[in-house]
C-alpha cells in the first residue's frame, strides 16, 4: 500500500475488523445443524417411498405383510382348547366324526387362524406406523435445522453486507475530508507564494469552498501610521 493509499484509506475498515468473527459463524452453524438436516432429508426420502408404495399398490403392500405371517404360539394353544371343547360337545351329543362335526371344527380353526393373522397384521401396521411417525419427527427436526441454518447464514451475510457498506461509506468520507484538507493546503501554498499571509488565507478559504475577499474597512498600513493624513500634502486620504 502506498503512502497516499494509507492517507486516503481513512483508517481500518470496520468490515475487515469484524470479518474474522463473522466468518466463524457460518462454519459453526453448519457443523451443528448440517447433521440434523441430512438426517431429516434421509428420513423424508424413506417415508416418501413407503407412502408412494401404499398409495400406488396397496394390495401388494398388504400381501407382503401377510407373506411374513406364521401362526403364533397363542393360536396353537387356543386351537387345541377349542378343538377339545368341540369334540367333547360332539361326543356328548353322539355326533363324533360326523361330517357336520368336522366342518364345525374346521370353521372354528379357520376363524381362529383368521383372527390370529389379523392381529399379526394389525401389530405390523402399528409398528410400521410408529416407524413412519418417527421418521416424520426426524424429518421435521431436519427441516427445522435447515431453516435455522438458513436464518443464521442469511443474517450473517446481511450483517457482513452492512459492515462492508458502512466501511466503504467511512472510507469515502475519510477520502473526501482528506482531499479537502490537501486542496486547502495546496491553495494556501499558492496564495502564500503570491500574496503572503493574506493570500494564503484567501487560497485556503477558496479551496474549502468558503472563499471571501479581504475586508475593505480595514485601514492600510500608511493610514494607521499617519493617522489618515497625507505626510506630503497634509490632506485626508
Amino acid at each position: 500500500m502506498s503512502f497516499l493509499d494509507s492517507i486516503f484509506g481513512g483508517g481500518k475498515n470496520p468490515a475487515n475488523a469484524a470479518s474474522p468473527y463473522m466468518n466463524q459463524i457460518a462454519p459453526m452453524a453448519e457443523k451443528n445443524l448440517q447433521p440434523w438436516q441430512n438426517q431429516g432429508q434421509e428420513a423424508q426420502q424413506g417415508n416418501q417411498q413407503q407412502y408412494n408404495r401404499m398409495m400406488s399398490d396397496p394390495a401388494s403392500f398388504y400381501s407382503d405383510l401377510r407373506a411374513t405371517y406364521k401362526p403364533s404360539s397363542g393360536f396353537e394353544f387356543k386351537k387345541d382348547q377349542m378343538m377339545r371343547g368341540a369334540r367333547g360337545l360332539a361326543a356328548a351329543g353322539g355326533r363324533t366324526n360326523t361330517p357336520e362335526n368336522e366342518q364345525a371344527q374346521m370353521k372354528l380353526a379357520n376363524d381362529l387362524l383368521s383372527q390370529d393373522e389379523n392381529e399379526y397384521i394389525q401389530n405390523l401396521m402399528g409398528i410400521h406406523g410408529m416407524g413412519l411417525q418417527g421418521n416424520e419427527n426426524i424429518a421435521q427436526r431436519g427441516f427445522g435445522a435447515a431453516g435455522d441454518l438458513t436464518n443464521v447464514l442469511g443474517t450473517t451475510l446481511g450483517n457482513q453486507g452492512q459492515l462492508a457498506f458502512k466501511g466503504q461509506e467511512n472510507k469515502n468520507a475519510s477520502r473526501e475530508a482528506m482531499r479537502k484538507m490537501l486542496m486547502q493546503l495546496a491553495m494556501a501554498g499558492v496564495g502564500g507564494a503570491v500574496g503572503g499571509a493574506p493570500g494564503a488565507m484567501i487560497g485556503a478559504n477558496a479551496a474549502g469552498g468558503h472563499a471571501s475577499s479581504m475586508p475593505n474597512s480595514q485601514p492600510s498600513n500608511q493610514q494607521q501610521f499617519y493617522g489618515g493624513r497625507s505626510p506630503t500634502y497634509g490632506g485626508n486620504f
